[in-house]
């Protein structure tokens, strides 16, 4: 729910309907006093009174209306740019992802242990998904481009291996380090310039790898969406333009197809 929460911990039902605690269907209220005032902060989800799970909640914003009815019991520390990412996946009218949201590990790390946000690809990018996590010197600009140009190039090499999932998010992460350069830093036009001659590979690339991944799919019409995007930003990018050609011939207009083609 933009603007608000995100919600799991249904491990009955899987839809938010239902969810049991370790010590039965329900456990009691416990310290009510904390104050829901910051996001980021985790909370037990009810129904009312007593009525404890499984469920749980991550706000996104201060939420004082929940204030004396909801457990607090845990903050967010590394990784509220993946909340953020879940609290804008579309719902359906039950509330339920489209698109399935997985816990696919939990644990408890130690005093002083390793969040485990960075990547581990065997690629240039060793950095977390998110420069809120990050150690760097944003104001750092030169570096910052270096490191969003190896996360570039990390996507690169997934689009080699026609795996457009993880090419797309390695160029949405590397337009978020440069997007953050904006956000902390008054830039010159010579700086912006050379920011700008990174961004522009990252979008094009993202639009492409998002046409061949719709041409698998066979939505033709989305991909020519997607090559228009790019070809408005560089009407001669080779990739954009073949795989527009891909789509006519996919849609069987083949004269467009070969004009694109050549």
């Amino acid at each position: 729910m933009p603007k608000f929460m995100v919600q799991g911990g249904d491990i009955t039902h899987g839809d938010g309907s239902g969810g049991e605690s370790i010590y039965g269907r329900f456990f009691p209220d416990e310290d009510l006093s904390l104050k829901h005032d910051r996001p980021g902060l985790v909370g037990m989800a009810n129904s009312g009174p007593n009525t404890n799970g499984s469920q749980f909640y991550i706000v996104t914003v201060p939420t004082p209306h929940l204030d004396g009815k909801h457990i607090i019991f845990g903050q967010v520390i590394k990784g509220m740019g993946v909340v953020s990412v879940l609290e804008y996946v579309r719902t359906n009218d039950s509330d339920t992802p489209v698109e399935e949201c997985i816990i696919e590990n939990c644990g408890e790390i130690p005093p002083g242990g390793d969040f485990g946000i960075c990547e581990r690809d065997n690629t240039e990018d060793v950095f977390p998904p998110f420069p809120d996590d990050s150690d760097l010197d944003f104001s750092n600009i030169e570096h910052i481009m270096c490191v969003a140009e190896k996360i570039r190039q990390s996507g690169n090499r997934y689009f080699r291996k026609e795996d457009y999932v993880s090419a797309n998010a390695k160029y949405k992460k590397a337009l978020r380090y440069l997007n953050r350069l904006h956000e902390v830093n008054e830039l010159s036009k010579e700086q912006e310039s050379k920011i700008a001659s990174v961004v522009l590979p990252c979008i094009l690339n993202r639009q492409v790898v998002l046409a061949a991944s719709k041409l698998k799919l066979k939505r033709y019409h989305q991909a020519l969406d997607d090559c228009d995007e790019a070809l408005d930003l560089e009407p001669r990018h080779p990739k954009a333009l073949f795989r527009r050609g891909q789509a006519f011939h996919g849609m069987r207009d083949y004269e467009k197809s070969m004009v694109r083609f050549l």
